[in-house]
């Protein structure tokens, strides 16, 4: 009788890892094929020319990848892609593939750099956990269209649930197999991966501005805590900022302080402590902050910095040099403020799949313009992707 129970039971196993294992083959061919009809649907898309074709070089001396130009410098910035992969997000994907297009077309910049959260590996969203099909498919995109781009982690792009880790998805980033990425992992002794600087020299060899890029790593100790940007990561931009500094003086020994402009995927802290003073103030300036536009339209007004504050901010503050820091993470805040100097800006999202029903909506989907100016000063604007679509049909 214990026998026939017990065979009854491993019958009642096998069957249960059978059954899971179709099923699971199943997804992945659903999920390939699903993939593969992404991949046809970049492969017809044309290569959009740009006004200015500037071609970056590696510098040998700083190291990083430089543009080299006497004129503006015109950057696109998107954030929060959001490619999922997989067999529940198909159409999703492509609407942010064709979103992700059109502003690229609508824009023309010179650089694109996109904050984080290219992909989403949350299976129960996405039908898929492969962040690195999602990473080249993403990739492919941004390929195909001819522009040079290059990327800052988010915290999605290398979730514990994804089957490739955030140094594998880094090191794709930085791989010769991409023609048109300028990401590079930095240095092995600061903490995170996709610490760098891209320069703007002109004629002269001046560093007229320099864009440093940080990883703002993913989690805190739980998935509802972020994290923020580590103390080795700081001296890092500091001895950069002096470094690069140190360089113009070189040229030119009456050049200032070199000027600069971050990006990152999670928010400092001070985002919230800027928004929140002008707002308690009743959505007026204070003697710290200067509204330029946006709205936090996150779900209470939420900001998500981490629990943990960083001493970037107060860094930046000191060094002079940066004068805007750029994020992603919150797909419904779009404001720009000034705070103690220095401009706060939220980038539109382009995201269809990770906030529920944020396919419906469209208001907080667009793009971010900053227009980097020879003498170091910059400027920037939204433009929600309802009037590019406008424009684009009306000029196409």
């Amino acid at each position: 009788m214990k026998n026939k129970k017990l065979f009854k039971t491993l019958v009642i196993i096998s069957l249960s890892i059978f059954c899971l294992f179709i099923l699971f083959s199943i997804i992945l061919l659903i999920n390939m094929v699903g993939g593969l009809g992404l991949k046809r649907l970049i492969d017809n898309l044309e290569k959009i020319e740009t006004d200015n074709k500037l071609i970056p070089y590696l510098d040998q001396t700083t190291g990083y990848w430089t543009f080299s130009s006497d004129k503006e410098l015109k950057i696109l910035m998107l954030s929060d892609i959001h490619i999922g992969a997989g067999f529940l997000s198909w159409s999703k994907d492509v609407n942010a593939i064709k979103a992700v297009y059109n502003m690229v077309k609508y824009s023309k910049p010179d650089l694109i750099v996109i904050t984080g959260d290219m992909v989403y590996p949350i299976a129960i969203q996405s039908g898929s956990i492969d962040n690195m099909e999602e990473t080249k498919i993403f990739s492919k995109l941004m390929e195909k269209m001819g522009i040079y781009w290059t990327v800052v982690l988010g915290n999605h792009d290398s979730e514990d649930i994804g089957l490739y880790d955030r140094k594998q998805i880094a090191d794709y980033y930085e791989s010769d197999e991409l023609q048109y990425c300028l990401f590079q992992s930095g240095k092995d002794s600061v903490s995170g991966y996709g610490n760098y600087v891209i320069n703007v020299k002109n004629s002269k060899g001046i560093i007229t501005q320099a864009l440093f890029m940080f990883d703002s790593h993913a989690y805190n100790g739980s998935i509802f805590k972020y994290d923020y940007i580590k103390t080795d990561q700081v001296d890092w931009y500091e001895k950069e900022v002096n470094r690069l500094t140190n360089l113009n003086k070189a040229i030119d020994t009456n050049s200032t302080t070199v000027s600069s402009l971050a990006f990152l995927h999670i928010p400092l802290e001070e985002y919230k402590t800027a928004w929140y003073e002008y707002m308690d103030n009743g959505y007026k300036d204070t003697k710290n902050t200067k509204y330029f536009y946006g709205e936090a339209k996150e779900s209470g007004g939420i900001i998500s910095t981490s629990p943990v504050s960083s001493d970037l901010f107060e860094r930046a503050s000191a060094l002079k040099s940066t004068k805007g820091f750029f994020c992603g993470h919150n797909h419904l805040n779009n404001f720009s403020i000034e705070y103690k100097g220095i401009r706060l800006s939220f980038g539109m999202s382009i995201d269809y799949l990770a906030y529920v029903g944020i396919w419906k909506k469209s208001a907080q989907r667009g793009l971010t313009t900053i227009y980097v100016e020879p003498n170091g000063d910059f400027r920037c604007g939204i433009t929600p992707y309802k009037e590019v679509l406008k424009k684009i049909n009306n000029r196409y």
